[in-house]
């Protein structure tokens, strides 16, 4: 899965937008799930006061797509 898979999915699934912060490098503007893509990895993490919380490191961009949906239905949304 892409970036620009997930986000339809999001979208057909009536996800917020703001819910994720989709990043390539930079801080998110806010607490927020967040897929970065960083020094040649994939980051997927919840920031925080400026702490990445649950931070996993991935070295394809669809198992860090799969690993944020995972992230997304425990806080209850159904995304499938």
């Amino acid at each position: 899965m892409s970036i620009e898979e997930l986000k339809d999915l999001l979208k057909r699934k009536n996800v917020p937008l703001d819910l994720v912060a989709f990043l390539d490098g930079g801080t998110p503007l806010k607490e927020q799930l967040c897929l970065s893509f960083e020094r040649g990895m994939w980051e997927v993490y919840y920031y925080e006061r400026g702490n990445k919380i649950n931070l996993h490191r991935f070295l394809n961009e669809d198992e860090a797509c799969m690993y944020l949906i995972e992230m997304i239905k425990k806080v209850g949304y159904v995304v499938e």
